[in-house]
């Protein structure tokens, strides 16, 4: 990176509500942060703190999908809220924001923090006749729900807070595209998905020609599918990681996949 003479100007797709994080990991080294949330997060209509307190009633586990689901919830609710509900979070970053307001995470991945890491997890073995709630946000995968109900568990979902495609204008990234976007940032698949559907038109191919990070093997495939050409997959969804990610494959072009 040395030598460069303009820093690398790192494009984050992330929601506004967690974008700050990140983008004072890309500042902290030197490089250029451009935010460019490709999703917005929004309250789910419909839901209120009687709501939910049916949902969880009697629930012996709450699974937290994301730090979103965290924030609405509590949002609705408080921390004290729940009762006897036994927390799990699917991500390191999810279960540090539950621990911040006070909330003991029980189960979480050890390495591979994603829903087949959570599903590694002894908590989730034995689980027949056991009653879990997924709080989360509208639509996502379905692998945890179906896994736990192959196991013998009674799974509902709390949705509480949706997802929407971003009104972020394409038309600010075209001068900046060419020699000021360096690098993509994308934490799942559907940050990617919209960045096709805001910026496809505008800037046609060459939205697939900048290197993206992407956090799993399962996104790396999917970005492949839909037509990036140069795809570094972080070990971890952390910042610390994405960071290092960005800086061996800019460091080391031959390392690029």
């Amino acid at each position: 990176m040395s030598e460069n003479l303009i820093p690398p100007g790192i494009l984050i797709l992330r929601p506004v509500q967690q974008a700050r994080t990140t983008i004072d990991a890309v500042t902290a080294q030197g490089w250029r942060a451009v935010p460019f949330p490709t999703i917005e997060i929004t309250p789910a209509e419909n839901i209120d703190s009687a709501k939910i307190q049916e949902i969880i009633n009697d629930a012996d586990w709450l699974v937290f999908i994301s730090q979103n689901a965290v924030l609405q919830f509590l949002e609705l609710t408080g921390a004290d809220f729940m009762q006897n509900q036994k927390i799990a979070a699917v991500g390191r970053a999810t279960a540090q924001l539950l621990e911040d307001k006070g909330l003991n995470v029980i189960a979480l991945p050890k390495q591979n923090f994603s829903t087949e890491g959570l599903l590694k997890s002894a908590n989730f073995a034995d689980i027949s006749g056991q009653r879990i709630v997924i709080v989360r946000g509208n639509g996502g995968r379905e692998k945890l729900a179906d896994t736990l109900r192959e196991r013998g568990a009674k799974v509902a979902y709390l949705e509480v807070y949706e997802r929407r495609l971003a009104d972020s204008l394409p038309q600010q990234l075209l001068p900046l595209w060419p020699d000021n976007i360096n690098v993509i940032i994308a934490t799942s698949n559907q940050l990617l998905d919209n960045l096709i559907a805001l910026c496809k038109d505008i800037l046609g191919d060459q939205l697939f020609q900048k290197p993206v990070v992407v956090m799993s093997e399962r996104m790396r495939s999917h970005a492949r599918e839909i037509g990036f050409q140069k795809i570094w997959l972080a070990d971890r969804s952390s910042n610390d990681e994405i960071i290092k990610t960005i800086s061996r494959n800019i460091a080391y072009p031959q390392n690029q996949l």
